[in-house]
């Protein structure tokens, strides 16, 4: 046998055992985790390995990896140049979680999307107004549950989905500032959160890890969530200055602060809408002489929520003659009253899921609006009871 290929022979034999022409990957996936193994004298580092495989940091997080190497020694015959060559041959093997959950680069993608769409620059809106007769108004719609998909064939209740929910909240807020307009009003206190969202992350489940059954995907849930919001928010502040509050629920704790943060850099522009998004389980506001708390209702019993109250904010329980606590969670409309402080509970617009229909959990759908008055506290209270039409 003799020891003189042909060109195309030489470069048939070079390409089949040379590392530098020739790399081995193998890309092994689940729908959560993935593990990625690259041979190869060209890719050295995690760095290359991520280059190769094209993988989207934004989707998957690198959760560890190891790198080895070795060398190869390639006879004459193998070789272009007719003698013995040796290169170093690497491992890189790398594991990936995928990410779950809303992340902050997809919200910033979508908010900057949308935000050049939208143009953001508002014009100057209506100014606070320090008059005797003013009024604020307080539209609170909690426990939407935003994203839950319910069949009346199941649960013996009303159909429920991302459309319907988002025609019932804009209705809800058209028609809660319509019966409040008889009032001269010089604020808007608008209270988001509470389970706005029906779940918390990617994998269809609460903040506590539960299941739950949702109408379409979480990217989509969350930005029609943020968009319905806004368009509240800008119906609101044609009225007057609005003050927008952040409540955490159970159900979609991070999902809500991440909300939050979006509506805070929308209007971080806008001279008459503030966001507050503090990471805070109950959050106090004082119009005039009265206190209004805000909790879900979850944590801390309610029996217990006006001392809290006092120990929280003493300052502002001081300039306070009326005190009220307005809770969420339980999706009924019930009161009590500890020592002059009232602690309500806010019933819900959403039907029953499959879980509480199973459960025998029925309430009335309602969403609520409040009037304070600076000097005589809270003077009306208002509801909105949705048409069995909006549900279909």
């Amino acid at each position: 046998m003799t020891d003189e290929y042909s060109l195309d022979e030489l470069k048939a034999e070079q390409d089949k055992n040379d590392p530098q022409n020739k790399t081995e990957c193998k890309d092994e996936q689940s729908e959560n985790d993935r593990v990625i193994t690259t041979k190869s004298a060209d890719i050295k580092s995690l760095e290359d390995l991520v280059k190769y495989s094209g993988i989207d940091l934004k989707i998957w997080k690198i959760v560890r990896h190891v790198i080895n190497s070795w060398e190869v020694t390639i006879g004459k015959r193998g070789t272009a140049t007719g003698k013995p060559e040796t290169y170093t041959n690497y491992q890189v093997k790398a594991w990936l979680e995928k990410i779950t959950g809303v992340t902050i680069e997809t919200i910033l993608e979508q908010f900057i999307e949308d935000a050049v769409k939208h143009s953001p620059i508002y014009p100057d809106g209506p100014k606070a107004e320090e008059q005797a007769e003013g009024v604020m108004v307080e539209i609170s719609i909690p426990d939407l549950h935003f994203g839950l998909l319910s069949w009346a064939q199941e649960t013996g209740d009303h159909n429920y989905d991302i459309k319907i929910s988002e025609k019932i909240f804009i209705e809800a807020v058209e028609y809660l500032l319509s019966v409040s307009g008889s009032y001269l009003i010089d604020r808007v206190l608008f209270v988001i959160g509470n389970d706005f969202f029906n779940v918390n992350s990617a994998l269809n489940i609460t903040a506590a890890g539960t299941p739950q059954d949702e109408d379409v995907r979480w990217q989509k849930t969350f930005s029609l969530g943020r968009r319905m919001c806004v368009e509240a928010i800008d119906r609101c502040r044609t009225i007057a200055p609005v003050d927008v509050v952040i409540v955490p629920g159970n159900h979609d704790v991070e999902r809500s602060f991440y909300l939050g943060e979006s509506l805070e850099a929308w209007y971080h522009n806008t001279d008459n809408v503030e966001v507050d998004n503090r990471p805070l389980s109950r959050k106090y506001r004082l119009y005039g002489n009265s206190l209004i708390g805000f909790e879900h209702g979850r944590n801390v019993k309610l029996k217990d929520l006006p001392l809290v109250m006092a120990d929280e904010v003493p300052d502002l329980w001081a300039k306070s003659k009326f005190r009220e606590i307005h809770t969420a969670d339980k999706h009924h409309d019930a009161t009590i009253e500890t020592r002059g402080v009232r602690v309500r509970t806010i019933p819900s617009l959403a039907p029953a899921s499959a879980w509480m229909a199973g459960k025998a959990y029925r309430a009335v759908k309602e969403a609520q609006v409040f009037v304070w008055s600076k000097e005589n506290g809270n003077i009306a209270l208002m509801r909105y009871h949705p048409e069995d039409r909006v549900y279909n």
